[in-house]
């Protein structure tokens, strides 16, 4: 009875220092939950159908919860990829579509035909459709916290015409707060 008493007693300590460990390992990490946007203007001065083609650098530092633990940052991962329109002049057909490409990577993202007007107007929020393995790669590129190339190409309808494109990353982060 007293070797099952002291076995007992021994494997519930061992449990409790392996369930400190892990309490322990959650305090020295972060976890961030956030979003990464930026905005481009796409400015078609010509009438009729243009194409357009527009660059915009994202930044994982320009996100001040990132910003403050970039150095320490041990995951990023972009969990979706979404734009909206705003700031539109135009004519009131006015319409854009076309590809949203991460310069670094060699799969584009469609735009679908898209209002330009309709869509501020009711603040549509369109969501790209990316795989879990293209979100891994492109959560890559901004591990690092270099810049990222974002590359917009296609068409505007009914042009002239002018507005905002915001593209919004939903991001997970992990940061080391504690050696």
């Amino acid at each position: 009875m007293k070797i099952f008493l002291k076995t007992g007693a021994l494997a519930l300590a061992l449990a409790f220092v392996g369930s400190s460990c892990e309490k322990l390992d959650e305090l020295t990490k972060l976890a961030i939950d956030t979003q990464l946007s930026e905005k481009t203007e796409i400015d078609i001065r010509d009438t009729g159908d243009v194409a357009y083609s527009v660059t915009q650098t994202f930044k994982s530092s320009s996100n001040e919860e990132l910003n403050n633990y970039i150095d320490r940052l041990t995951t990023i991962e972009i969990t979706t990829i979404q734009y909206k329109v705003a700031n539109y002049t135009g004519a009131d057909d006015g319409a854009f579509e076309g590809i949203l490409k991460f310069a670094a990577l060699p799969y584009e993202f469609q735009m679908p035909y898209t209002e330009v007007k309709d869509a501020m107007e009711n603040d549509v929020v369109t969501t790209v459709r990316a795989t879990e393995a293209q979100l891994k790669e492109i959560s890559a590129l901004f591990l690092d916290g270099q810049p990222v190339d974002v590359e917009f190409e296609g068409t505007g309808f009914n042009a002239p015409m002018k507005f905002s494109l915001e593209v919004i990353l939903t991001v997970k982060a992990e940061a080391q707060i504690q050696e």
